[in-house]
């Protein structure tokens, strides 16, 4: 059917049923093929622009958008860390929020989440963990 020819079925006594005869190529085989596959390929590039296209629009519009959206993550971020649960015994404290920024807090949060684990083990020693991580904190 792809050259406007119709598939013979020739009747097979061994079988005793149908089967397809394979046709001689018609004239018009090449001419055929040519265009099929100048029409496949044409519309590959076409949709190719087009997806480029839209990735290069969809890539401006959140390039000019960068700065808000960092910054809007860094605050979720921040939030984040300082809402855990295990960080609000500690960070909720009026003595720490007078006595810390805001960037000393997050670090503060990352540090008491890497020792987390260690927690139950250091119990005792969470003070002094602190004011050492303070201390270095103020060095750096």
């Amino acid at each position: 059917d792809f050259e406007g020819q119709r598939e013979r079925l020739v009747f097979n006594e061994e079988v005793q049923g149908w089967e397809p005869v394979d046709l001689d190529p018609s004239p018009d085989y090449l001419y055929m093929h040519v265009l099929f596959y100048l029409t496949g390929m044409g519309i590959t590039v076409l949709l190719m622009n087009l997806l480029i296209g839209v990735l290069g629009q969809n890539f401006d519009t959140y390039q000019a958008q960068s700065s808000m959206l960092y910054l809007r993550a860094r605050a979720k971020m921040l939030a984040t860390l300082q809402f855990r649960p295990w960080t609000l015994r500690f960070l909720r404290r009026k003595e720490c929020k007078q006595n810390l920024s805001v960037a000393e807090r997050m670090v503060l949060c990352v540090g008491i989440f890497l020792c987390f684990p260690l927690l139950p083990v250091l119990r005792n020693h969470f003070l002094a963990l602190q004011t050492a991580m303070r201390r270095s904190l103020k060095e750096y």
